[in-house]
């Protein structure tokens, strides 16, 4: 949450929009096949990486990232604000 809530308002207002994206299309789950667990493996690492990501730290930190995006996705429901700011 803390570091949530020292994003940039448009970074902020980005990953706002694309949760929300992402929840919807994990809504659909039964017909793309993309479960929120899968969501996070195909997309943590272009979503959550380091400024100075190299080979190694790409590779040990995706299973982090991913799980990190699994809580974004999971714990703030599609009114963002409300559960990540209070």
């Amino acid at each position: 949450k803390k570091l949530l809530r020292q994003l940039p308002k448009y970074n902020y207002e980005t990953l706002k929009y694309l949760g929300a994206h992402l929840r919807r299309v994990a809504a659909s789950y039964q017909h793309n096949k993309m479960t929120i667990k899968n969501i996070c493996i195909a997309f943590s690492q272009s979503i959550i990486r380091h400024n100075d990501a190299n080979c190694e730290t790409i590779k040990t930190d995706h299973l982090l990232q991913s799980h990190l995006l699994e809580i974004i996705l999971v714990y703030v429901s599609l009114d963002f604000e409300i559960i990540i700011f209070t």
